[in-house]
């Protein structure tokens, strides 16, 4: 899904065979807005929540999304918008800032759209298999924040209506909907973001729990009346990371029909190594499919930079400066994903055959479980 929303970033991805998240790109920042805490709707959320950036995110570069049709990968998860955390201040519970820049991004998104022959929107389950079929990379618009709403539930449909299909409630750190995984408060749902949250479920927006606090995830989940997704997670069990995911949401989360995709991307594999092998990822994968089961697991594989490129020294201050990560929760370069790139997503496919699975299975896991996942929610 491709983000609209917070200063300079690289997207983050995963990648799947039919269907899976794209390749994370350089984003231009469009605007920095300090929010205070005024306004009416979310109001009852006293707790100080910290500002955020609003940035612009481009579409795969042409030198990636080549490796994502080369990997047999059909579907983009372009993230269009992320927190980021900035010192002082608090969010605006009306944030028109937000929202506009937010919009401008989706119409700057359309018109990159318009002028790529290899990439096309895709607004249901049929559009991303009509994408395959067609030998294009479908995009899927999603928000990894809700920090584009401006603190207003409202703008949830708008949003639907201009092709944003999932959002994340928080990213890492404290929002006025949910806490994220690294905020030690672990405060859980606002009334603003239970509101939120139901009219996801209304107008059919996937919630994606991923980089969310583990009181907010199991609030959500036990609230929501849609199954939802965690797009890329790793099993806690298996590596202590605050990211990572502990063994009672996941069986919550099967509860609810959702689909847990295992993430791939260096940090969050396996502890002590920044250059973990697919032996390390096959092992958090058999740990979530010994609780999950084969229906609710899937491969999300949250590529960080263009094909052969390691992240430069100040793309890796920024997540530091902003709180958002730690020396010791996200390593510094070099790292090395456990597939290589997005073009060599087959080694995956390669690793579920050698462990005997059986086909049907594995394209379950290579997208299958989240395509139907996708038209459960969005319908198609």
């Amino acid at each position: 899904m491709q983000r609209l929303g917070h200063g300079p970033e690289i997207l983050e991805d995963a990648a799947a065979v039919g269907c899976g998240d794209g390749q994370r790109v350089q984003a231009l920042r469009l605007v920095e807005a300090e929010r205070d805490s005024g306004g009416a709707d979310g109001a009852e959320h006293r707790r100080r929540v910290p500002a955020t950036r609003v940035v612009d995110v481009p579409l795969p570069q042409e030198q990636s999304a080549p490796n994502f049709l080369a990997g047999d990968i059909g579907c983009h998860h372009a993230r269009a918008i992320r927190a980021r955390a900035r010192a002082g201040g608090e969010h605006r519970r009306h944030d028109h800032r937000a929202r506009v820049a937010t919009i401008a991004n989706i119409a700057k998104l359309n018109r990159q759209i318009r002028g790529r022959t290899d990439l096309v929107v895709a607004r249901n389950a049929a559009g991303m298999m009509r994408a395959k079929i067609e030998g294009k990379l479908a995009v899927v618009l999603a928000f990894q924040s809700s920090g584009g709403l401006g603190g207003d539930v409202g703008m949830v449909e708008i949003y639907h209506q201009l092709g944003v299909k999932a959002m994340n409630l928080a990213y890492n750190k404290a929002e006025l909907a949910a806490d994220g995984c690294t905020e030690a408060h672990d405060g859980g749902l606002t009334d603003f973001g239970r509101r939120v949250m139901a009219e996801m479920n209304r107008v059919g927006m996937l919630l994606d729990l991923s980089h969310t606090g583990y009181r907010s995830i199991m609030e959500a989940m036990e609230a929501s009346t849609r199954p939802a997704a965690f797009t890329h997670s790793n099993a806690f069990s298996v590596f202590g990371h605050p990211r990572n995911i502990r063994n009672d949401q996941i069986r919550a989360h099967i509860a609810t029909g959702g689909v847990i995709r295992i993430n791939g991307h260096p940090a969050f594999v396996r502890a002590g190594t920044a250059m973990p092998t697919m032996d390390d990822l096959m092992a958090q994968l058999d740990q979530i499919l010994g609780i999950a089961g084969v229906a609710h697991v899937g491969m999300g594989l949250d590529f960080s930079q263009p094909p052969g490129q390691q992240m430069t020294a100040g793309r890796y201050a920024q997540p530091l400066a902003d709180g958002i990560f730690t020396p010791d929760t996200l390593p510094p370069p070099a790292i090395r994903y456990p597939v290589g790139d997005a073009s060599f997503l087959p080694r995956v496919t390669e690793a579920l055959l050698r462990r005997g699975w059986p086909d049907d299975d594995v394209l379950k896991r290579l997208g299958g479980n989240f395509l139907r996942l996708f038209a459960d929610v969005w319908g198609g």
